[in-house]
């Protein structure tokens, strides 16, 4: 349940809670927060991979994991920082951002940083192990993290929900009518 807390929206923590911890099925967690089962289906896939990279993460503490990759890392600012930025938002392009440089530079000092953590790994140091195979993970499913831990899409989240039309419509639809007109 601990890590149920960490899921970004409530709507993810209340599917979670009622299809893992009550026991419904996806036509009744549906049914209750105004749902399709499809739309539940999807949410809950997101909120496994999600999971999966909460709990495989060598540490959800931010100052520990600033500690471990400037130890790591030796001491490089710009490398260390964009490694502690990437870490906890697993997208390239949002760590650039974040940092105001640009998505090559970024590249760069990832490109970097995977170099360090390969050496210090060879060398037998099992935190730079940890946080490799973290960061490779994160590197292969880096477009389905993208997809699925955006903030702040509404539109998409709206057409999630039963009755509320992705053109904006905000009277509840009925079954079988045709959105389109």
């Amino acid at each position: 349940m601990k890590y149920f807390s960490l899921l970004y929206s409530g709507l993810d923590r209340e599917i979670s809670r009622l299809y893992w911890i009550c026991g419904l099925t996806q036509a009744q967690v549906g049914l209750l927060l105004y749902l399709s089962q499809v739309a539940v289906l999807k949410r809950l896939r997101s909120i496994v991979k999600k999971l999966r990279f909460i709990i495989l993460a060598p540490s959800l503490d931010p100052v520990e994991v600033k500690s471990d990759l400037e130890t790591l890392l030796e001491g490089d600012g710009e490398t260390t920082n964009v490694a502690y930025i990437y870490y906890f938002e697993g997208s390239l392009a949002r760590t650039a951002e974040i940092l105001g440089m640009c998505p090559s530079r970024a590249s760069s000092h990832i490109k970097e940083m995977f170099q360090i953590l390969e050496g210090k790994s060879i060398q037998g140091s099992a935190v730079a192990r940890r946080y490799r195979q973290y960061f490779r993970r994160m590197v292969k499913s880096a477009s389905v993290l993208g997809v699925h831990c955006k903030k702040g899409d509404k539109r998409r989240m709206d057409s999630l929900v039963r009755g509320v039309s992705i053109l904006g419509e905000n009277r509840p639809r009925r079954r079988g009518e045709n959105i389109y007109g």
